[in-house]
């Protein structure tokens, strides 16, 4: 071999070394962790990325059996820590769907859909609403397709034309239409103050929140107002 071709030879490589480190390390130099601005003695402390995949303004659905269960729209979604969950933030629409419609709207503040269970989780000021009309408002529910049950292990305020009505816990059941809970119900008036409160072990809700009945033994409470003339 030449020394002419031997010093073309090395020249490529040299040049071909080059270009990959300018990609590398300018080009396609990774974003510098996150900096948590809270220090301890002075010092900054930094923490990596949790997340290996960030999409902005996406439409995210979720299916069971190849049929769409939920859908939604969110500002901005994560996924990829390896722990088989995505997380989406300021959820501004979403959807419940049975039988393949629409059949529950819901706004968050944040969603984690679990691809293990199935499950989608939402929490951060959760509002639902049925047929355009507010239904619901609480601070976390969950959301089980194969169950087909909406789960909501907190404290929740119904929203009807006679008042609200807030409830301990409550449950959906979409297939059958209908909403359970056990403990104490409080019902307040739209108008005036009156109000009073209904205890059993099976209160079920009709699914627009207009109506309930209760099962087995029941007590109800009412609040007398003796102000009124």
């Amino acid at each position: 071999m030449s020394t002419k071709l031997v010093k073309t030879v090395s020249m490529s490589v040299a040049v071909l070394l080059a270009c990959a480190l300018i990609y590398a390390f300018v080009i396609n130099r990774p974003d510098p962790p996150d900096v948590d601005h809270a220090s301890v003695g002075g010092r900054v402390s930094r923490r990596p990325a949790s997340r290996d995949l960030l999409f902005d303004g996406v439409t995210v659905e979720g299916r069971q059996g190849g049929e769409r269960t939920w859908m939604l729209s969110a500002v901005r979604v994560e996924t990829g820590a390896g722990d088989g969950r995505a997380e989406m933030y300021e959820i501004t629409e979403g959807q419940i769907y049975r039988n393949g419609r629409a059949h529950l709207t819901f706004s968050a503040g944040r969603g984690v859909y679990d691809r293990r269970t199935g499950q989608l989780r939402l929490d951060g000021g959760v509002k639902v609403a049925s047929d355009g009309k507010d239904l619901l408002a609480t601070d976390e529910v969950v959301w089980d397709p194969k169950q087909s049950r909406v789960l909501i292990p907190g404290k929740t305020e119904i929203a009807t034309s006679a008042g609200v009505v807030t409830v301990g816990k409550l449950e959906v059941d979409i297939a059958a239409d209908k909403m359970h809970t056990a403990g104490d119900v409080l019902v307040k008036e739209a108008e005036g103050q009156r109000s009073f409160c209904v205890e059993g072990d099976d209160i079920r809700f009709s699914s627009d929140g207009e109506s309930f009945e209760a099962r087995g033994k029941t007590t109800v409470q009412f609040e007398l107002d003796d102000s009124e003339d």
